[in-house]
């Protein structure tokens, strides 16, 4: 019974030290929703060694990076915008984003030719922790677009 349990603990170890974690540090972007007004682009190599299906935790599918490749320090102004964060890249990528509040957020293809987009009305303050990845495993170069509405 105890070999049991610890090959249960091990097991369960390596499930929870392959998966994305906000611990780990992006580049650092700050914006407030006026900057934002205008669209900002960020290069970035889409992927990772990260396999999301096996995160019990995490939604979506798709391989990411570790530690989270963007950090966005966002600021709502009045008036009040829709934050988009969209990706264009040259394979099937994903994108990752855990919120100010924790909360989970992930998208393939809402940003059509098999890219992300996510858009949160009403953004709050806060850090967004961004993950470019992709879906099948691979790199690829791809461009994060910041931008409100």
């Amino acid at each position: 019974m105890r070999h049991l349990i610890a090959i249960l603990l091990f097991f369960s170890s390596f499930v929870l030290w392959s998966c994305p974690s906000v611990s780990g540090s992006g580049t650092s972007l700050t914006y407030d929703s006026q900057e934002l007004y205008a669209p900002k682009r960020h290069d970035v190599i889409a992927g990772g060694g990260e396999d999301l299906s096996t995160c019990y935790d995490l939604p979506g599918s798709g391989w990411v990076a570790y530690s989270p490749d963007f950090e966005l320090d966002f600021e709502q102004l009045k008036p009040v915008r829709e934050l988009e964060m969209r990706v264009d890249s040259d394979c099937d990528s994903v994108l990752l984003v855990n919120g100010p509040a924790g909360n989970w957020f992930h998208d393939d293809d809402s940003n059509g030719s098999l890219d992300p987009k996510i858009r949160f009305t009403n953004a709050p303050n806060g850090i967004y922790d961004i993950w470019i990845g992709t879906y099948d495993g691979e790199y690829c170069d791809a461009v994060l677009t910041l931008e409100t509405f």
